[in-house]
C-alpha cells in the first residue's frame, strides 16, 4: 500500500567542525627568507616562550610567550625578528555536514593573550601529531581542546570590552616615539575620544599623556644605562621630543632626578634570572631583589635563602606590585623582558640579546650598569689567561679538537646544546675550540640555543667527543647505553664520552660559574 504523504525531511545542523592539516615548528615552517604565505587553509601561531616580531598582511605584531594569532586562509607572514625556543604553526579546514559555508575561528588582527593551558595543549599537539600513524585520534581530541580553550578565551577577552584597547597599547607601544594624539587613538579603536579617556584611566591607572611620557623616559634611561647616547638632544629626538632640555624637564618629573644624576648614582638593580644575578655578586654588587640558583647560593654567603627560582611577571611568580615598592633604578634580564611593557611602565628595563651576544659581552653591559667596568675587565684577564693555558695542555693531550655533542638527557627526551644556553657550552665551543656537529647547525641551533630529540635518536647525531650532563637514572637511559646503536658509536668505542657532575654548576654563564666548568672539564679530557 502506498502512502502518499511526504516524510518530513531532518535537516543536517550547520555545524561547522574542525581539523588540523598540518602541524610545523616555527622553524620547520618558515623559510630561509622568514616569509610564508598560507594559502589553502586558516591557521593559528602558537608562541610557547620567548618573543616573535613579525608583519601579518604587512601589520607589525609583537608576540610572546603563550600568544595565540589566528590567521585567515591567505594571510602573509613575515619575520621580522625571533628569539622563540618553541613555537608552532597549526593549518586547520574546517567544514559541514550539510553543505553549508564553514565558519573558520575568529580572526585576530592582534595576538591573543592565550593561557598557560593553551600553551600546554598546543605543545601537546605538536608531540601528538609527530606520532599519528600509532594514535590517530590523539591529535584530533588535542585539537578540538585546543579548539574550544581558545574559543572561552577569545569570548572572555570579547566580555571584558579589551579590544579596542588591547588594540590601541599595542599601536602604542609600536610608535610611542611618534607623535600620537587622543583622537587619533580613539579614531582607532571606533570610539568617542571622551570615552577613550575614561577607559583609558581607568584600565591603565594614568593619562595617555603620562603613559606616553613614561614609555620615552624608560627607554631614555635603557639608552643612559647601555651607553649609547650621544648627548641629550640627540636621544631627545630619538624618543620623540623636541630637544634635550625638554627631555630633562620631563625625565625630572617622571624619576624625580635629572638624567645627569641619574646616570651618576649607584644604581638600585633587579635580576631576573640566576646568570645576571650571579654576575653582579661577582662584581660584588647585591641586587635589591634576584633569582639565585643552588650553586650560587652555596658560593656567596649573602644570597636569601628564600629566593630561589627566576623571575617573571608574565607567569605565576613575580609581581608588578613588588617591583613598583621596590622602586628599582633598572631591572635587567633575557631579551623577551623587554617586551613586557606592563613592567617598562613601572621601571627602565635592560633586557639583553644572550643569543646574540657571548658572555663575556653580556658580563661587560651588566658591568656598565652596576659601574664596575674595571673589576669586570680585571675578571675577564684572569680568565682569558686560564682559556689560554688550557688550550696550551689541550694541543698537547688531545692535537686537533674535532666535533664536540653536548646532551641533557631527561627521562623520555635529550637535548642538545649549543654555545649560548650554559651547560659548558660557550667553554667547550667558544674558548676550548671544540666545533659544533654540522648535523645541530643543520637543525638551526645556532638560533634555536638548543634542539629536542626522542631519547632514542640520540645515536644519529655522531661527534668525535660526547659529553653527558648527568642526570637522575631511570629504566630508559639504562636501556640508552645498551643499545648496539651507542655501543656502535665512534665517541663511545674511542672512550671519548664525558660525563660531567655538579649539573647545577653548569647551568651558568657567569664567570665565578665559567671559571669552575673550564677547571672541571680539562680535568675530565686531560684525564
Amino acid at each position: 500500500m502506498n502512502n502518499n504523504k511526504s516524510r518530513p525531511i531532518t535537516r543536517m545542523p550547520d555545524y561547522t567542525y574542525y581539523f588540523p592539516v598540518k602541524i610545523r615548528s616555527l622553524l620547520d615552517a618558515f623559510s630561509i627568507e622568514g616569509h610564508l604565505t598560507s594559502r589553502e587553509h586558516p591557521s593559528l601561531l602558537v608562541v610557547m616562550d620567548g618573543s616573535l616580531r613579525l608583519r601579518v598582511n604587512k601589520l607589525e605584531q609583537s608576540l610572546k610567550g603563550h600568544s595565540v594569532l589566528l590567521c585567515d586562509k591567505g594571510s602573509s607572514l613575515q619575520i621580522i625578528e625571533e628569539q622563540v625556543q618553541r613555537a608552532f604553526l597549526i593549518e586547520y579546514s574546517c567544514t559541514t555536514l550539510n553543505h553549508s559555508a564553514p565558519r573558520p575561528l575568529p580572526n585576530s588582527i592582534l595576538p591573543l593573550a592565550g593561557s598557560y593551558r593553551t600553551a600546554m595543549l598546543a605543545l601537546g599537539l605538536y608531540t601528538a601529531w609527530q606520532s599519528r600513524s600509532e594514535q590517530p585520534f590523539q591529535a584530533q581530541r588535542l585539537f578540538l581542546e585546543l579548539i574550544e580553550q581558545l574559543l572561552l578565551e577569545l569570548e572572555k577577552a570579547v566580555c571584558q570590552g579589551s579590544d579596542w584597547l588591547r588594540s590601541v597599547l599595542s599601536h602604542i607601544h609600536l610608535h610611542y616615539r611618534e607623535e600620537l594624539t587622543r583622537e587619533q587613538l580613539a579614531a582607532l579603536g571606533s570610539i568617542s575620544p571622551e570615552h577613550f579617556s575614561r577607559t583609558f584611566h581607568k584600565q591603565i591607572g594614568s593619562t595617555f599623556s603620562s603613559y606616553m611620557n613614561t614609555l620615552r623616559i624608560r627607554e631614555v634611561q635603557q639608552q643612559l644605562l647601555t651607553g649609547n647616547p650621544s648627548n641629550l638632544h640627540d636621544l631627545a629626538l630619538k624618543v620623540g621630543y623636541k630637544d634635550g632640555y625638554y627631555l630633562s624637564r620631563k625625565f625630572k618629573q617622571v624619576v624625580g632626578i635629572s638624567p645627569t644624576t641619574f646616570l651618576r648614582k649607584p644604581k638600585r638593580i633587579l635580576s631576573t634570572n640566576y646568570n645576571y644575578t650571579a654576575m653582579l655578586l661577582t662584581l660584588q654588587t647585591q641586587p635589591i631583589l634576584g633569582a639565585y640558583s643552588a650553586f650560587v647560593q652555596t658560593q656567596y654567603s649573602s644570597t636569601p635563602n628564600d629566593q630561589g627560582q627566576e623571575l617573571g611577571w608574565d607567569g605565576n611568580y613575580g609581581s608588578y606590585e613588588q617591583v613598583q615598592t621596590l622602586m628599582p633604578d633598572v631591572v635587567i634580564g633575557f631579551e623577551k623582558l623587554s617586551e613586557d611593557m606592563k613592567l617598562r611602565s613601572i621601571a627602565p628595563v635592560v633586557a639583553l640579546p644572550f643569543m646574540r651576544l657571548d658572555w663575556r659581552e653580556q658580563f661587560r653591559q651588566i658591568a656598565e650598569i652596576a659601574g664596575k667596568q674595571q673589576q669586570a675587565e680585571h675578571l675577564l684577564e684572569q680568565y682569558n689567561l686560564q682559556v689560554k693555558l688550557a688550550n696550551i695542555q689541550l694541543d698537547k693531550a688531545l692535537g686537533g679538537r674535532g666535533s664536540l655533542i653536548i646532551w641533557e638527557i631527561q627521562e623520555n627526551t635529550a637535548y642538545a646544546f649549543g654555545n649560548r644556553y650554559g651547560r659548558g657550552g660557550h667553554v667547550l665551543y667558544d674558548d676550548l675550540g671544540f666545533e659544533m656537529p654540522d648535523l645541530l647547525i643543520q637543525k638551526g641551533i645556532r638560533t634555536s640555543g638548543y634542539i629536542e630529540v626522542p631519547l632514542d635518536e640520540i645515536c644519529n647525531y655522531p661527534a668525535d667527543y660526547i659529553v653527558l650532563l648527568d642526570s637522575p637514572y631511570s629504566p630508559q637511559t639504562e636501556r640508552l647505553f645498551d643499545l648496539p646503536d651507542w655501543l656502535a658509536m665512534e665517541a663511545v668505542k674511542q672512550h671519548r664520552v664525558v660525563i660531567l657532575k655538579h649539573a647545577d654548576l653548569f647551568y651558568g654563564f657567569d664567570p665565578q660559574s665559567t671559571l669552575q666548568q673550564l677547571k672541571l672539564l680539562m680535568a675530565s679530557f686531560i684525564s
